[in-house]
């Protein structure tokens, strides 16, 4: 089978290769082909998840700092904004708090309603910057175009999530409002992915 490839490619019209041997070489060259799309997709997926933020750097710590705030402070203000927000420190993890909410949950089989208390984000436990830090090793990934090498490429490791972060995911459910925010946490700059995400 080695001998029916040249230069990457099978000679379509090569009449020693049988319906057989044609079949197994359409599977070898889909597979190749969904095997590139797939590290190209993770290289770009990497890439973006560690990607600059208008110019500055998400996985520098010093960048992303903004206007630190504590936990309580963050959680006294968030409560001005939604008082139906419910902190817990997390179980598995305490340098982690979870921010949850009470809601009417219908159980289908016996058409009753019951208060669920739902999971909606986390954050740190400590003090936390305004921007997200996105934290990344170097991985060796394979060579997209198969030239026998590798790549490396930055890839997502953990996030130190950034209060802001968490403000946009509340803005995004619909449980703060922007207006309301901006008179209770102070934005320090201009942020693309928050114009993004808000918009």
């Amino acid at each position: 089978m080695a001998l029916e490839y040249a230069s990457g490619k099978v000679s379509q019209g090569n009449p020693a290769l049988d319906p057989e041997r044609r079949r197994r070489r359409d599977i070898v060259e889909k597979t190749r082909a969904l095997d590139r799309e797939s590290v190209q997709s993770k290289i770009r997926n990497d890439e973006t998840t560690v990607a600059s933020d208008g110019g500055l750097d998400t996985t520098n710590a010093e960048q992303q700092l903004g206007a630190p705030l504590s936990a309580p402070e963050f959680i006294r203000r968030l409560k001005i904004l939604n008082s139906h927000l419910i902190f817990e420190v997390s179980n598995g993890d305490p340098t982690k708090y979870g921010i949850y909410i009470m809601q009417w949950v219908r159980d289908p089989l016996l058409g009753t309603h019951e208060y669920e208390k739902r999971f909606l984000v986390g954050f740190e436990n400590g003090f936390m910057p305004e921007f997200s830090v996105r934290h990344f090793k170097i991985e060796r990934v394979p060579d997209p175009d198969f030239r026998g090498g590798w790549r490396a490429v930055k890839t997502f490791a953990k996030e130190t999530r950034g209060w802001r972060t968490v403000l946009m995911r509340l803005i995004r459910l619909g449980l703060i409002r922007e207006p309301e925010m901006r008179m209770n946490f102070r934005l320090t700059r201009d942020s693309r992915n928050w114009q993004l995400l808000t918009s």
